[in-house]
């Protein structure tokens, strides 16, 4: 099953082709981000959470919501998270 996250770079990059930007990948997200490709590979699978700070800025990067690269109980985590450290 494809991750959320996973999902939004293939949405991004569906959008992005016709205008002709690079593909987004998992090294070119980590490298805008400024971590490992490894980081971002154990939060398409799951194995790790990205923190508050991060997802805000993936969003960014990935014009979506922030709720749109987690699940719907891993989205109000983070989004109290977000607002806790505000």
């Amino acid at each position: 099953m494809e991750s959320a996250l996973t999902h939004q770079i293939a949405e991004y990059n569906r959008l992005r082709r016709s205008e002709g930007e690079p593909e987004m990948t998992q090294k070119r997200l980590a490298e805008l981000l400024g971590v490992t490709q490894g980081a971002v590979s154990l939060w398409a699978t799951g194995r790790r959470s990205m923190t508050a700070q991060t997802a805000i800025e993936v969003a960014g990067l990935l014009s979506c919501r922030v709720e749109d690269l987690f699940t719907p109980a891993v989205s109000q985590a983070v989004i109290s998270e977000a607002n806790h450290a505000a």
